[in-house]
């Protein structure tokens, strides 16, 4: 975005400095100057649109694929007995790339799952990227959008003064994330979105493996 704003400086720049005197080329810088802002334009309001779509967890939201030029991470975690068997599954999407992942643990919680799929999809994308995280666990946005500033501050404590469960893996994705620019969004798990139901199959295929 930057960029093309330099870019078109530069253009306006040439235009005032330079004797242009022949009508038709001075007719082309501008249209390319004009050009350049025009994208610049562009970009920001997609940007402001995004950050709108963002505020409130409501229903399925996803970002189109086609919008992103970063990556897409979609991550489930499923227990069976809650404490007991577990398994996570994260699908990772950035460009016409795609991976899957999965693993289990012979006793946890779904809790533990959720966290563990997030970090598992994060920790796979390079430090300095951005892009969108998707899941269908309260436990996990609430956490990392609402609750984990205040859990920090309080030196890990929660708001009743009790310890906070499961912090290696919280401070294990609040270093991740500190390392990317991640746009959180929340689905309603077992709906039918696409991405979700296969993360879903992933983890509880894991358990199936132990």
């Amino acid at each position: 975005m930057l960029r093309l704003e330099a870019k078109a400086q530069e253009l306006l720049l040439a235009i005032k400095e330079q004797d242009i005197t022949d009508p038709k080329a001075l007719g082309k810088l501008l249209d390319q100057a004009l050009q350049l802002i025009g994208d610049r334009d562009s970009e920001l309001r997609r940007v402001d649109d995004l950050e709108e779509d963002g505020e409130e967890p409501e229903g399925q939201q996803e970002l189109p694929l086609a919008s992103n030029k970063g990556f897409q991470i979609f991550c489930d975690g499923a227990c069976s007995g809650n404490p007991g068997p577990g398994g996570w599954g994260t699908v990772i999407e950035i460009g016409a790339s795609r991976q899957e992942f999965s693993g289990s643990k012979g006793h946890t919680t779904n809790n533990v799952m959720e966290l563990t799929a997030a970090i598992e999809g994060l920790r796979r994308v390079p430090p300095g990227s951005s892009g969108t995280v998707t899941t269908d666990s309260q436990y996990l946005i609430k956490g990392v959008t609402e609750w984990l500033k205040g859990w920090k501050k309080r030196g890990w404590k929660k708001a009743d003064g009790e310890p906070v469960l499961n912090r290696p893996l919280w401070e294990t994705l609040d270093r991740l994330t500190a390392e990317r620019e991640v746009r959180w969004v929340w689905v309603k798990g077992h709906a039918g979105h696409e991405e979700n139901e296969r993360c879903d199959e992933l983890a509880r295929t894991a358990i199936k493996g132990l």
